[in-house]
């Protein structure tokens, strides 16, 4: 692993090398972050209950979550509340 990361780096001082090297990583950790959002907003079912109200999946969106490594952005789905006509959403 070291020698690929040594051998994916530009040619140049150690400084853009080192510099090089922290894009690189920081980029891979937060991709890793990210698909780990991505699995949680997935394993939520077609139906939730919240505050003791029930709410179906409405519509997928998404939204940025900052973090150390940059912005995350993961599509999740909003809930709408059952049985009421455009009634608020979570």
């Amino acid at each position: 692993m070291t020698t690929q990361l040594r051998e994916a780096l530009p040619v140049g001082s150690f400084g853009d090398r080192e510099q090089a090297a922290l894009a690189l990583t920081n980029e891979v950790v937060r991709r890793a972050l990210e698909q780990e959002l991505q699995d949680i907003a997935d394993s939520f079912e077609d139906m939730l209950e919240y505050q003791g109200d029930l709410y179906r999946r409405h519509e997928l969106g998404g939204g940025k979550y900052p973090s150390l490594c940059g912005s995350l952005e993961p599509s999740r789905h909003t809930y709408r509340l059952v049985g009421v006509r455009n009634g608020p959403t979570i």
